[in-house]
């Protein structure tokens, strides 16, 4: 899923596959019209290696929800038009229209501002992330790039400690990224839990309690980011698990 979900959004951003990349939702969207298909998500409808579209589970029949959600429940819904670049959206509605008899049509219609809306906003980030990469001098997915601990001069002894370690930890994390995909942003997940090699490592460093440690996580996040050294970052549940975009 991951894999073909970076795949398709890898096509969609690269200037060279923008063509093929447009081709393959207009066709998409014109099967899903006369065929309902329903169950629209990046590992129903794979890119495979010579460029054309596996279909899978073609067992349900719904145009609509192949368009708009797919049959997937879940907080970020699928469907094809929640795969669609922003600045698509006009002309591929357009074919739909072609394509969807009219009553279902004015329900698409009905709901495709939402959609739109969301995928400007999905826009704004990846644009927000181009300048960041840009400041960096980042292009490539796997590109470490260079710290000065000088930066964080101003910060706790603590949080100095933390911050060493973060970059000792997430350089092992950046060889290992997904080539394919810079627009979504470069995501670092760090497991910060008690028994977690990141913890380790700063108790390695400094003797610390793991409450000491969570007491200065947000601080240490929040410095990492003031600096110009994380894009955004997400604390998970109950702060054990930590989602880093860098």
């Amino acid at each position: 899923w991951f894999f073909q979900k970076s795949l398709f959004h890898f096509a969609c951003t690269d200037k060279r596959c923008q063509p093929y990349a447009k081709e393959l939702f207009r066709q998409l969207a014109v099967f899903i019209c006369k065929m309902g298909l329903a169950d629209i998500k990046y590992n129903n409808i794979p890119i495979m290696p010579d460029g054309r579209v596996a279909l899978f589970d073609l067992d349900e029949r719904n145009a609509l929800k192949g368009l708009l959600s797919g049959c997937v429940v879940a907080e970020r819904p699928y469907g094809l038009f929640n795969m669609l670049p922003y600045e698509w959206f006009d002309e591929l509605s357009e074919e739909v229209k072609n394509h969807l008899e009219g009553e279902k049509f004015k329900i698409f219609q009905g709901k495709l501002p939402v959609l739109k809306e969301r995928a400007k906003k999905r826009a704004d980030q990846q644009e927000l992330l181009r300048q960041f990469y840009s400041s960096k001098g980042i292009t490539f997915p796997r590109q470490f790039f260079t710290y000065e601990m000088k930066d964080f001069s101003k910060y706790p002894q603590k949080v100095k400690i933390a911050v060493e370690v973060f970059f000792n930890h997430i350089a092992k994390e950046i060889e290992s990224l997904d080539l394919l995909d810079m627009g979504r942003g470069r995501k670092i997940k760090l497991d910060t839990q008690s028994d977690g090699k990141f913890f380790s490592a700063i108790r390695g460093k400094q003797a610390m309690t793991y409450m000491e440690y969570r007491s200065i996580q947000e601080e240490l996040l929040k410095a990492l980011e003031a600096e110009g050294y994380l894009f955004a970052y997400k604390i998970a549940g109950t702060g054990n698990h930590i989602s880093a975009y860098l």
